[in-house]
């Protein structure tokens, strides 16, 4: 229902909701893009989980490298993670694309529990993203 609403709006999949007497989203009429748009996001996830299975290659070149890391441990508090970031060369986003379980800006740690943090090597970052690019010069 979430997806059918994301697709057709909430007041448009409330209202067939109201006029259908059914909140099941498998027992909706709806538009025919609505109706298909889970099977399509559906099917997506399976082709993404599983390529090769529905016959697409993807080479080594076209996919996303895999960046280098050193991890990090924390066994006392950070007041602020730009702050942590900065100091080991790299910046907020970077850090929390890293580490996306740290859900605050910060880390109160009043018990002095270890963490474990990945720090991206950020000059091969650079080198994955600048390589073999002649455009940039």
């Amino acid at each position: 229902m979430v997806a059918a609403s994301y697709n057709a709006g909430m007041n448009g999949i409330n209202r067939q909701i109201e006029v259908q007497d059914s909140k099941n989203y498998y027992d909706l009429l709806l538009n025919e893009e609505t109706a298909r748009y889970i099977f399509r996001i559906l099917a997506l996830k399976l082709v993404i989980g599983d390529p090769v299975k529905y016959g697409f290659k993807v080479s080594d070149e076209e996919k996303y490298p895999i960046i280098p890391f050193s991890e990090a441990k924390i066994t006392g508090s950070i007041n602020s993670f730009t702050d942590f970031a900065r100091a080991n060369h790299i910046n907020y986003k970077l850090f929390k694309q890293f580490n996306p379980w740290l859900r605050e800006p910060y880390l109160k740690n009043p018990k002095n529990i270890t963490y474990t943090v990945k720090i991206p090597e950020v000059g091969k970052i650079r080198k994955f993203v600048f390589e073999d690019k002649t455009d940039l010069q």
